[in-house]
């Protein structure tokens, strides 16, 4: 067989403890299913069209629609990214303006890109790092109870052109915002909210502590292989208003490949199932990843975020996603790729690494003797202290004053040239810089680089983090003016 399949049989034999994606963890969501490669179908008589559904696919579609209580639903099977794709373009046409997150993923910026786009921010990130940061580090005020609605309100009076919202909810750490106000305000300014909910799939079925991120939006896409048992690239697109569903229809043709895997739409399916079945229980998997921060948070050097806490320090702003294990450190300098590093050792892998901490993903597959693993071998992590100026080099960074020079979808057109990283003060990126995961752009193309930008990266690259849009990992493309 081939090199990958050699280095991923060579990670399965490892017996690893797996707390990362996809959420059917290796399988244990498919131990009744007998030789699932039997399943890998194509598009026969009885087995129905995915592009124009008439008998099996679009009664589980309907089923689909039914349980998350939107007006149509569709299978993804290019990942949350072609539902991005598709709901920007079915709602915005060139030139709209629309205003995202800073720390959006990846995905949304490039379909700005594609769809020719003018973007506007809102720093959701400066929360995300705040919220992460210890208490002590702690600089923003959250007397005000509507601070993102807030936010949206100043730049759409700035803004008036904006068309269009588009909002992370959950994010990849788990900080959860009410979109019922936010999807109020925007309905009587005929202006359209869009959510990447990739990390949102499992909220109604397992942690009904929290409104349904589908629930309070125009069109929303959802990651069913991060939090549910698809396989990966399985994802679901849920349209709530009824007069874009033409408009989806058209595009779900344009970015959904036409030799669609039966074997990822069945697992679509019993991810819907897993939920609907979940739904009439008892929170399960909330309770072991409550009973398991339980645990953790006796510890000295380290804490797992939970709502309780992010809600009262935010005063309401946010909420937290206790599906979500987020252990952050309660020092400054740690190091958070060495314990990482350490985990794998002792045969667990996590899912990403922060600034702070690092992110797991339990779903309802992760087994309670897992969770009881990982809390052992944290507590015998043997955490050496080091200098280390991330907290502040971040918190630099977030609150730098960002110069978008151009429109993203203006660098296209451009000639570049490549100059070392350190020497691009003042130059503007020809493309998006970013840490991945969790995909989020540090500096977005059309963007003027700056000092803070520098001096951060190479402060991740000293922790050994992985920094995508840099080449040879010293050179930048910058337009040539």
């Amino acid at each position: 067989m081939g090199k990958i399949f050699e280095e991923a049989n060579k990670l399965l034999k490892g017996k690893y403890k797996f707390f990362t994606t996809p959420g059917h963890k290796q399988g244990k969501g498919y131990l009744k299913f007998k030789n699932i490669l039997r399943y890998d179908l194509t598009e026969v008589f009885g087995l129905d069209n995915l592009h124009k559904p008439t008998e099996c696919i679009k009664d589980s579609l309907n089923e689909l629609s039914e349980f998350y209580g939107s007006k149509k639903s569709y299978y993804l099977l290019n990942g949350s990214t072609s539902g991005i794709q598709i709901m920007i373009f079915s709602v915005f046409n060139e030139f709209d303006e629309v205003l995202i997150e800073r720390g959006c993923h990846v995905s949304i910026m490039n379909s700005i890109f594609l769809r020719k786009l003018k973007v506007n921010y809102i720093n959701r990130e400066i929360y995300n790092v705040d919220l992460l940061l210890p208490d002590e580090f702690s600089k923003i005020d959250y007397r005000d109870e509507n601070i993102i609605l807030n936010n949206i309100k100043d730049c759409i009076h700035k803004n008036p052109k904006i068309k269009g919202v588009i909002l992370t909810n959950p994010n990849y750490y788990g900080f959860y915002i009410n979109q019922k106000e936010i999807y109020e305000y925007l309905r009587k300014k005929n202006i359209f909210l869009l959510i990447d909910s990739a990390h949102g799939a499992h909220i109604k079925a397992f942690n009904k502590t929290l409104e349904c991120p589908n629930k309070f939006c125009d069109i929303s896409v959802m990651s069913a292989h991060k939090t549910l048992a698809a396989f990966t690239q399985g994802a679901y697109l849920h349209v709530n208003n009824e007069k874009f569903i033409d408009k989806v229809d058209e595009y779900f043709s344009i970015f959904t490949t036409t030799s669609p895997s039966y074997l990822t739409m069945i697992s679509l399916e019993k991810s819907l199932e897993d939920c609907k079945n979940y739904f009439k229980r008892k929170d399960v998997l909330l309770k072991r990843c409550n009973n398991f921060k339980k645990h953790i948070n006796r510890d000295a050097y380290m804490y797992a975020i939970e709502n309780s806490h992010i809600y009262c320090k935010s005063n309401g702003n946010f909420y937290y996603d206790d599906t979500r294990i987020c252990l952050k450190f309660k020092f400054k300098n740690l190091n958070s790729k060495d314990l990482y590093d350490y985990l794998f050792r002792k045969k667990i892998i996590c899912e990403m690494i922060f600034f702070n901490g690092i992110v797991l993903i339990p779903t309802i597959y992760t087994k309670v003797k897992d969770l009881k693993y990982l809390e052992s071998k944290l507590k015998k992590f043997d955490y050496n202290f080091k200098e280390n100026y991330i907290f502040e080099l971040v918190l630099k960074a977030c609150e730098a004053k960002y110069e978008k020079k151009i429109e993203p979808y203006e660098v296209k057109d451009r000639k570049y040239r490549f100059i070392k990283f350190k020497e691009s003060v003042g130059k503007i990126s020809f493309n998006d810089i970013f840490l991945y995961p969790p995909g989020v752009p540090i500096i977005f193309r059309g963007e003027k680089i700056l000092i803070e930008h520098i001096v951060l990266i190479n402060e991740y690259k000293k922790l050994c983090y992985d920094v995508n849009g840099l080449f040879k990992d010293e050179y930048v493309k910058i337009v040539e003016e």
